[in-house]
């Protein structure tokens, strides 16, 4: 709970407010019928080594489950990372709402 003056009346009253309810350290789990689930971590701090670190200390079995790591790099455009059993790599970029594989980025 936290307290916050209303705009109407200016008086201060109670709101709660979530904190942090990652699952297995990712903000979404996008599931999709007859596919693997796809844990996403977003973030838009230039600064990804502890997002990173968090996700890797996971056990994750990659053949049930695609990980990735969303970063919104400036207005508009979003860097997509994916964790394999090697590490990350880059896997591609939304720019403007389109999705850019790698090998197609701009």
């Amino acid at each position: 709970m936290i307290k916050v003056r209303d705009k109407k009346t200016g008086d201060l009253k109670e709101i709660w407010v979530s904190q942090r309810n990652d699952i297995f350290g990712c903000d979404l789990i996008v599931m999709v019928p007859s596919r693997r689930p796809i844990y996403i971590q977003a973030t838009i701090d230039p600064h990804v080594t502890k997002r990173q670190k968090e996700l890797d200390s996971v056990p994750w079995d990659f053949r049930f489950r695609t990980v990735e790591l969303w970063q919104k790099k400036k207005p508009g455009e979003i860097h997509i990372k994916m964790l394999t059993e090697e590490g990350f790599s880059d896997h591609g970029k939304i720019i403007r709402g389109k999705f850019y594989r790698l090998e197609d980025a701009a």
